[in-house]
């Protein structure tokens, strides 16, 4: 793999991730400055791989061997996970506790778009301490599907 997709012994779950060397960068930047933003937007054209570097990175910052220089590999940032990391693999399994994944529920959805329901699940989640310390990660995919309801409550 290049140094702008993922390195080091990646689980197999984990989407291959090419491009996106801005967005990894601005986090690198972000984390090893100790002022992370509280929300990242990522936007463009369906099918670039959003969700899996969102996912990535809720891996990265949630692995248990991350250090403070490990997302950049020379002058081009990386994510490395380790495939042995307990709390990337939680992650990738979509069972960490500190992570949050709301996307389109499939039953009993027709029109296909993420409810209020879903979006309320938001506030108790980021209300409680990290369980695992650290991070809380909760990413929506796609914002786009988001119903006027969820979007209020926001």
């Amino acid at each position: 793999m290049t140094s702008q997709s993922v390195t080091g012994d990646a689980p197999d779950n984990l989407p291959e991730i090419r491009g996106h060397e801005g967005f990894l960068a601005d986090i690198a930047r972000s984390h090893a400055s100790g002022r992370m933003h509280h929300a990242w937007l990522l936007s463009g054209p369906v099918g670039i791989g959003k969700a899996g570097i969102a996912r990535l990175a809720a891996a990265w910052l949630l692995s248990e061997t991350r250090q403070a220089g490990a997302l950049f590999d020379g002058d081009s940032p990386a994510v490395k996970i380790d495939a042995e990391d307990p709390g990337a693999t939680l992650v990738l399994n979509g069972a960490h506790p500190d992570y949050l994944a709301i996307t389109p529920q499939l039953e009993d959805n027709k029109s296909g778009q993420i409810k209020v329901d879903q979006i309320r699940k938001l506030i108790p989640f980021m209300m409680h301490k990290p369980a695992r310390g650290g991070w809380r990660v909760a990413i929506i995919d796609s914002m786009d599907e988001v119903n006027r309801n969820g979007a209020n409550a926001m």
